[in-house]
């Protein structure tokens, strides 16, 4: 299906006052979301990113399966008198019968960061062109989903039957699981409704609820959308992955998968609270596997670019 008949996945905000506020009128308080352009696969020094509030893709971002895609809300006319201030967050999980965004995380997830001509990671500041916020900075956990799909990643492989995507989640350190708020103090994040990830759903949306209050009346929430893996979803009965090309929010996405990658495994290993599967002894060859040992698939049929546009409402 050619990428134009895609359905662009979209994350839209909504923001509103606990509370009605007493006295003199003020200004509506609004939000925007917008998410990072990584830079080129092929720059050979690491890239800058930058935020930007339409797509991304393959000539201007390059991910990993696995990676997250940093997002910002950035925030303004907030009250600053101890209001209880609510943002819902709506994020695809499957889009057209394939995973997406599966779940949320901390904003800076780019490791392992292989197969481009650059091996370090880019370093994503949530506050980069944004002016007036506060110095305060606090963080809050991302609740693990409890809507689950018990998946067999590799058929009758080595690799165990677990339940997704919450085993994906439990992997991750503490910090990773965080968002993040500068010019506040996170309050608590909750779902609000949790999409559906079972394998005959075609699409289903997941919604999380975030309460603070604001210390400026400009805030940044920061974290990140967790692009769908192949290792964690599986693969369809024709060998196709089930995490969809469009999975990622801003994508030029290198399948690589770490239990056959020597670069992979080591740069998984330092990545706090991951650590790499044990690699299977046998496995068919899928689209993105890369059948030699210590090798990443870099072949095109294999990295592609697909975009989505994030929405604000």
């Amino acid at each position: 299906m050619p990428f134009s008949s895609r359905v662009a996945v979209t994350l839209a905000a909504v923001l509103a006052l606990a509370a009605p506020l007493a006295g003199v009128a003020h200004a509506a308080p609004s939000a925007s979301i917008e998410q990072v352009r990584n830079g080129l696969a092929s720059s050979t020094t690491t890239p800058i990113p930058t935020w930007v509030s339409g797509n991304a893709g393959g000539s201007n971002s390059h991910y990993l399966e696995s990676h997250s895609i940093a997002y910002r809300t950035v925030m303004t006319q907030l009250p600053t008198d101890g209001t209880i201030i609510e943002l819902i967050l709506d994020y695809k999980i499957k889009d057209s019968g394939s995973y997406a965004i599966d779940y949320l995380t901390h904003y800076q997830r780019l490791l392992p960061h292989v197969g481009f001509a650059h091996r370090g990671p880019e370093v994503i500041d949530p506050l980069a062109g944004v002016t007036a916020v506060g110095p305060q900075i606090s963080t809050a956990p991302i609740p693990v989903p409890t809507n689950n799909l018990v998946v067999d990643p590799d058929g009758s492989g080595p690799e165990p039957a677990a339940p997704q995507p919450s085993t994906s989640v439990a992997a991750l350190s503490d910090s990773e699981r965080v968002m993040t708020l500068y010019g506040g103090t996170l309050l608590d994040v909750s779902y609000v409704t949790q999409g559906d990830v079972n394998l005959s759903t075609k699409t289903s949306d997941s919604q999380v609820r975030v309460r603070f209050t604001a210390s400026s009346p400009t805030a940044v929430l920061a974290w990140g959308g967790h692009i769908a893996c192949r290792w964690d979803w599986g693969f369809n009965a024709d060998g196709t992955p089930r995490s969809g090309p469009w999975a990622a929010s801003a994508a030029r996405i290198a399948r690589c998968p770490p239990t056959r990658c020597t670069r992979c495994r080591r740069a998984r290993s330092r990545t706090p609270g991951r650590s790499a599967p044990a690699a299977p002894t046998s496995k068919p060859r899928r689209a993105g596997w890369s059948p030699t040992p210590g090798r990443c698939s870099t072949t095109p049929a294999v990295r592609r670019s697909w975009a989505a546009t994030p929405a604000s409402r």
